[in-house]
């Protein structure tokens, strides 16, 4: 057709299958070359070449391209104009639908994961990594798209008469209202995604709690261990063969035995005491807990009204 395409150019288009995620729109003298997710096709003042048509996705995107450049509604557009908005439109609709897909999915993860979070941590994050992972290659694909467009609307007036004569302010308001949805699609997935953080956060608080109930566990066995220590020295040094003056003494093994465990039991509530008074976090830990109730409801306007009507009354 006469245009020139440069090697640097052409790359975009070229051996990217493995790389979905980028998207670009070169505007060049005379062409538009188009990078969309799945979507590579060059864009000329009076035809289109749409590549890879053999995958089923571009195939049904060019049949639909074709239907669309048949239509006369949008005849005031120009022909490169209007294969553009066909592509942006065509991406534009599979990220929503995406994004449909990932909503449910994501409740319903998140939903689980709450009701189990305090018995199956180590499960519902298993869970939660493949979900974030995916939903970071999709706000990956977002950022793409939404850069791309934004070129676009910033693209250079000259070349945009050049390839479509007297479009370029059609071609701004295309591209701007396609920079709004996408920023749209972009703040949803970004809100998903600072949901799970939030959950991902109480996982790992609820394995913490875990880890600090496995330590105070530990921490009463050590104590029993060590009460069990003292009494049983005291037992070995009865038990030694020297003369200790209670052989004879009618009492002398019920005193024995009630003295090591009354310093038994001496020994273990003075370490217990200790380890409540100065090393255990239960009071915070506790206080934090019962707090959490009332922050989660501060986002509740009804209870907020209340809250302020039971303050002025």
């Amino acid at each position: 057709h006469g245009v020139k395409i440069s090697k640097r150019s052409a790359r975009v288009v070229e051996n990217a299958a493995s790389r979905d995620t980028i998207s670009t729109l070169l505007l060049r003298n005379g062409y538009v070359l188009v990078k969309l997710e799945y979507i590579k096709c060059l864009i000329l003042p009076d035809r289109v070449y749409v590549f890879d048509v053999q995958l089923p996705l571009v195939n049904a995107f060019a049949t639909k391209m074709h239907d669309a450049l048949q239509r006369s509604e949008d005849e005031h557009l120009s022909y490169p104009l209007r294969c553009l908005d066909n592509a942006l439109d065509t991406v534009t609709l599979d990220y929503e639908k995406r994004l449909n897909v990932f909503q449910p999915v994501l409740n319903a993860v998140l939903a689980s994961t709450g009701r189990g979070a305090f018995q199956t941590s180590e499960h519902a994050l298993l869970r939660l990594l493949p979900l974030e992972n995916a939903l970071t290659k999709f706000h990956t694909s977002l950022q793409e798209f939404l850069s791309a467009v934004r070129d676009l609307a910033n693209g250079g007036e000259r070349i945009w008469e050049q390839l479509m004569p007297g479009n370029y302010p059609e071609v701004k308001l295309i591209a701007e209202s396609y920079v709004k949805i996408t920023e749209e699609l972009v703040n949803e997935v970004n809100d998903f995604q600072r949901r799970i953080d939030a959950t991902r956060d109480t996982i790992e608080a609820a394995l913490d709690l875990q880890r600090n109930n496995i330590l105070n566990l530990n921490i009463h066995i050590s104590i029993l261990a060590l009460t069990t220590a003292i009494g049983a020295l005291i037992a070995g040094i009865f038990g030694m063969n020297v003369t200790n003056y209670c052989e004879e003494a009618p009492l002398g093994f019920v005193a024995v035995v009630s003295g090591i465990g009354v310093v038994g039991v001496l020994v273990y509530g003075l370490m217990l005491g200790f380890y409540f008074r100065n090393l255990k976090p239960s009071n915070v830990l506790h206080s934090t807990i019962s707090a959490s109730d009332f922050y989660g409801k501060l986002n509740d306007q009804a209870f907020i009204n209340t809250l302020r009507e039971q303050t002025s009354a």
